[in-house]
């Protein structure tokens, strides 16, 4: 009778999770960085999602506790908007700028992502923000080739950073306009910028255009008629 009350204890105590299966259920349980990272590998773009984190910050030691927005996937670990800023978090010190303590991944709303592509050859990042008119927040993406000495060596000490620049090439992950105020100056011999536009249910219809003295980029397909 013992066992048989403690068993149903366990039980009751579990039912919260049961809807979740198995794994979800050991995620809630064990809080598992690696769970909530394979987990959002498998399922993103789908919805929006957070993680409900404790971390500890590589460079400084301090000690971090948020619910921090996902943004996406970078060298098997996740990338968190934390106080404004995109921060890696993963197990390695080296490659991330948090270490995870305890890690669950919380699903939102469903998603909508629309992408713009724009061909950066002969432009510099200036003209991307400067000439990017957008009715939503957006994220940058791409890789651009640019002139070596025109590059301005700036140090990061932080393992992940969404503008990486390593000799004719610039990387943006998931940066922002205000990260590339450091840059803006930089001219592309070749490639481009995929922008991003997150949707939430309800929200307006995506409104993109471009204005500048070096043309107008084109409309996507997936854009036409949301004007």
């Amino acid at each position: 009778m013992i066992v048989l009350c403690a068993l149903l204890v366990f039980c009751v105590g579990l039912y919260p999770m049961s809807s979740l299966g198995l794994r979800g259920g050991l995620h809630q349980l064990l809080k598992d960085f690696d769970i909530a990272y394979d987990e959002f590998v498998e399922v993103q773009g789908l919805n929006w999602y957070s993680l409900e984190l404790k971390a500890i910050d590589n460079l400084t030691m301090e000690y971090i506790e948020c619910n921090c927005p996902v943004l996406g996937a970078w060298q098997s670990g996740l990338i968190v908007e934390h106080n404004g800023k995109a921060r890696s978090v993963g197990k390695s010190q080296a490659q991330h700028n948090l270490y995870p303590v305890d890690a669950v991944l919380i699903e939102g709303e469903p998603m909508r992502v629309i992408s713009q592509r724009v061909d950066m050859k002969g432009r510099s990042l200036r003209w991307l923000v400067d000439s990017l008119k957008a009715n939503h927040g957006y994220y940058l993406l791409g890789e651009l080739y640019v002139d070596a000495d025109k590059v301005v060596n700036v140090s990061q000490i932080e393992a992940y950073h969404p503008v990486i620049w390593g000799g004719d090439k610039v990387k943006l992950h998931y940066a922002k306009a205000e990260d590339l105020r450091d840059y803006l100056n930089l001219t592309a011999i070749r490639g481009e910028v995929v922008v991003q536009f997150w949707l939430r249910p309800g929200d307006a219809a995506v409104e993109l255009s471009f204005a500048g003295g070096t043309g107008k980029a084109s409309t996507p397909a997936v854009l036409e008629g949301m004007f």
